[in-house]
């Protein structure tokens, strides 16, 4: 499930019974909804782990961020606007050939420049 997909159940699969203000999922999407909130948990899970100082990660540590979701903001014009991400390993293995500056992740997930 991409992130797209996964905001999208969260955002959109439930509603609140407004009888008994129940939160309830759609029956069909149940499992898919479900698996978007596992996921979401396993996110803050592992962005709690992460030191929360203001300090850039090393390319050591970014590259342990593999698969893990980080707050992305491009520093090349015409950049996306920010946004979450998941590191790519291949490009956490090729930053410097890639063009990328260093550090391009920081532990509190604002990028430094």
């Amino acid at each position: 499930m991409i992130n797209e997909e996964g905001i999208n159940h969260l955002a959109n699969d439930w509603y609140r019974d407004s009888n008994s203000g129940k939160v309830c999922i759609d029956s069909e999407k149940a499992d898919a909804f479900l698996e978007a909130v596992r996921l979401g948990i396993e996110a803050m899970k592992t962005l709690s782990a992460e030191p929360t100082g203001d300090q850039p990660l090393s390319l050591e540590q970014m590259r342990e961020m593999v698969n893990k979701p980080y707050w992305h903001i491009g520093l090349k014009e015409g950049s996306a606007p920010p946004h979450w991400s998941i590191l790519d390993p291949l490009k956490s293995t090729n930053m410097g050939r890639l063009g990328w500056p260093t550090p391009i992740l920081s532990s509190n997930s604002k990028e430094e420049s």
